[in-house]
């Protein structure tokens, strides 16, 4: 008996050592081969170590390829990527168009940005759809929304380069290439719209007149000299203040500045805001138009063009171009091309009423801010007349980009038209 109870307890003991091995070993292989297990992270070590590396590498090309003024020289950056080993994706030529420029080393993606900066994987400004339209606000390059990193509207895309091609007055192509010369985004069918960059708004963080007349664009009522510098004496230091374009003057041009703060707070915040790169023409899935070669918009009152401009999207807020808006827009050409404040029409009675963007008057991919029509602006004069700006084909002598001419209420005629403003 005492016999059998000794060999039961033998037999007691191998099973539960065999339970207990069975459990190490179970517990062993979940180390080695689990989700957090001793194999599982040394290959997660191991991929990140290449992620880094191959980051790292593009990383070293890019700083190879600075000038002394920090801009990188996009073909010297083709022949440092191009030296890294295993590394595949990097284009024929390298142009400003490229980035984000994506390449994979030895199979693990990185991404330049326009700036330069690298990030690993496939990186892409915003989400969009297959026709390349955005659907959600993005950047363009990054997070943060400025002036040079402007935010595209939901339901917008920006154009292709090739698409964004015109020819200045001398018939040389100019391409778009940044921000400078006149970022455009289109929406589904094709209207386009012009990023106007804006370094502050007037009377803010001590931005003044002079800021402007020393090369920044800071937003506000501008009155121009007759050689398209800015008259300082007259231009107000304030956004809220009226404007007089003499000192004689006993009427002044006034704008509803209730109706205008939501724009001041979103080109504050946004560091910009858009412009129709044409004159207004009548849409279809989108009221007013901006597209090329089309009919003017004309024979239209400013109140009915201004209610046209109204809720033209449900993404961005859209408005009938105010007072601030058109001398912000020649400010910023301004910087590119010296004295357009004071350009007059290019066409005249004898060629008539041109289709949109066909008068060669262009600047910063803009058109016929100076010629073809003139155009209706929510400013008022005298409490009650309504203004047109710029210069018309039926006027050229008399008039130009900067000309504020007063009309009433209920005037409409071939030579008025106007365009819609973006913001967010």
């Amino acid at each position: 008996m005492k016999e059998q109870m000794n060999k039961g307890i033998t037999l007691i003991a191998l099973v539960i050592t065999i339970i207990v091995l069975l459990i190490l070993a179970g517990v062993s292989i979940a180390t080695l081969t689990g989700d957090n297990g001793i194999l599982n992270n040394a290959n997660k070590a191991s991929e990140e170590t290449k992620k880094a590396n191959a980051k790292e590498q593009v990383q070293i090309a890019v700083t190879g390829s600075r000038e002394v003024d920090k801009i990188i020289n996009n073909d010297e950056l083709k022949v440092n990527l191009e030296k890294i080993d295993k590394i595949t994706g990097v284009p024929y030529s390298i142009t400003s168009a490229s980035y984000p420029l994506t390449v994979a080393v030895d199979g693990y993606e990185v991404t330049i940005k326009k700036d330069g900066t690298v990030v690993e994987g496939r990186w892409s400004p915003g989400e969009a759809d297959e026709n390349g339209i955005f659907t959600k606000p993005s950047t363009i390059d990054g997070e943060i929304a400025s002036s040079t990193n402007p935010t595209i509207p939901a339901g917008f895309k920006p154009i292709d380069t090739d698409t964004a091609k015109w020819k200045d007055e001398d018939g040389n192509i100019v391409v778009q290439e940044n921000v400078e010369n006149g970022m455009v985004i289109q929406d589904k069918v094709g209207n386009q719209y012009v990023w106007i960059p804006v370094d502050g708004l007037m009377g803010k963080n001590e931005k003044t007149n002079t800021n402007a007349s020393k090369g920044e664009i800071i937003l506000g009522r501008y009155v121009f000299n007759d050689n398209g510098t800015i008259n300082e004496e007259l231009t107000p230091d304030t956004l809220e203040e009226d404007l007089k374009t003499s000192k004689s003057s006993g009427v002044k041009y006034t704008e509803d500045y209730s109706n205008l703060r939501s724009f001041f707070d979103s080109v504050e915040k946004y560091g910009g805001f858009y412009i129709a790169r044409y004159e207004a023409t009548s849409g279809t899935e989108v009221k007013v138009g901006s597209q090329y070669g089309e009919q003017v918009w004309k024979n239209i009152k400013q109140g009915d063009a201004q209610s046209a401009c109204e809720n033209l999207y449900e993404t961005v807020h859209s408005d009938l171009m105010n007072s601030y808006a058109w001398d912000t827009a020649l400010l910023f050409i301004q910087k590119q091309s010296t004295g357009y404040s004071i350009k007059q029409s290019v066409n005249d009675i004898d060629d008539g009423l041109l289709t949109t963007g066909e008068s060669g008057d262009v600047q910063c991919n803009i058109y016929d801010l100076a010629s073809n029509c003139y155009e209706w602006t929510t400013e008022i004069y005298d409490g009650s007349r309504c203004v047109r700006r710029g210069d018309a084909y039926s006027d050229k002598e008399l008039c130009c980009a900067n000309t504020r001419h007063e009309e009433g209420n209920t005037t409409m005629n071939d030579s008025i038209s106007f365009r819609a403003i973006l913001y967010l």
